[in-house]
């Protein structure tokens, strides 16, 4: 696999793509990797997924990153979420980042927090905003918190609560501030 140039991967299939191993996978230089199409990329499993270095992952594309399933996604281990950039993450959808497991989102740093779109992170179930560091919910700015659910706000640990800043719990409404934990 190493052997082959970015046209030969380009042209590589979902189906030939889902029969490599990892040490196979991991022999592609990520910028061939981005040259895979959509359609290929779909014959990855999540255990595929899991497998590809974060240098193989920031050589996806956009538009690479955003056709990768749920499924596939929940591949992604923490060092993977975390050496995503936050334009990467931005990418995703609302969907995919329901799609996420509580490990996984438990791995987002303070500045991929911060930097996530509100309807990204209003997106995320209560068990995701629980997993959420301290640090994390302290680099949410006011529109963010604001734009969190009942049940988001009910879902936040007294960790969390405290590291929220006095001027962004100013902008809590009051079902809101009864919500907190």
């Amino acid at each position: 696999i190493a052997g082959l140039d970015s046209a030969d991967i380009a042209a590589l299939t979902s189906t030939q793509l889902a029969i490599l191993n990892t040490a196979q996978l991991r022999a592609i230089d990520s910028g061939d990797l981005g040259a895979l199409s959509t359609e290929a990329l779909s014959g990855l499993s999540s255990t595929q997924i899991g497998a590809l270095s974060t240098a193989q992952l920031a050589g996806l594309s956009t538009e690479q990153l955003v056709s990768l399933n749920t499924a596939q996604l929940r591949g992604l281990g923490s060092a993977q979420l975390a050496g995503l950039s936050s334009d990467d993450l931005n990418t995703l959808t609302s969907e995919q980042f329901q799609g996420l497991g509580t490990a996984q989102v438990a791995a987002l740093t303070a500045v991929q927090v911060a930097n996530l779109e509100t309807g990204d992170l209003a997106a995320l179930g209560s068990a995701q905003i629980r997993a959420l560091s301290s640090a994390g919910i302290a680099a949410m700015d006011s529109a963010d918190l604001a734009a969190m659910s009942s049940d988001q706000i009910a879902a936040l640990n007294s960790n969390q609560i405290r590291a929220i800043d006095t001027a962004d719990l100013a902008g809590l409404g009051t079902d809101d501030i009864a919500n907190l934990g």
